[in-house]
């Protein structure tokens, strides 16, 4: 039984109905691709996951929701070692952050990702 796909499928049946308005049923897939990520220890969808529903979280104005996903997703990715997520995370880390008003936290995660970038680690 290889349920590898199965939480990726998820965030992106969540994002297609996210971005139809179907918010009941995107936070739905959400919770379904959390749990199978979860279930199956897979810290790089749980990552990806986290990442997909963030960007959902700002688009309907829940920021704070939305840094704390990020931050935890980042977390993940440092600790596992995945410069190509921790890259992408802080991007959006950096849009979450400029968002609040809290700029100096946006320009690190700019820096962050633009060191990461230059490593060539991160693609």
């Amino acid at each position: 039984d290889n349920r590898i796909m199965l939480p990726y499928i998820h965030q992106i049946l969540a994002t297609c109905y996210a971005n139809q308005k179907n918010n009941i049923e995107a936070v739905a897939h959400f919770a379904d691709g959390f749990r199978i990520a979860e279930e199956d220890q897979d810290q790089r969808a749980i990552c990806h996951l986290n990442l997909g529903q963030a960007r959902f979280e700002m688009s309907r104005g829940e920021t704070e929701k939305a840094r704390d996903m990020l931050v935890l997703g980042a977390s993940i990715a440092k600790r596992q070692n995945m410069p190509l997520l921790r890259k992408h995370l802080a991007q959006a880390l950096a849009e979450v952050f400029e968002e609040l008003g809290q700029f100096k936290a946006s320009v690190d995660q700019h820096k962050l990702a633009w060191r990461l970038q230059r490593e060539g680690r991160a693609g």
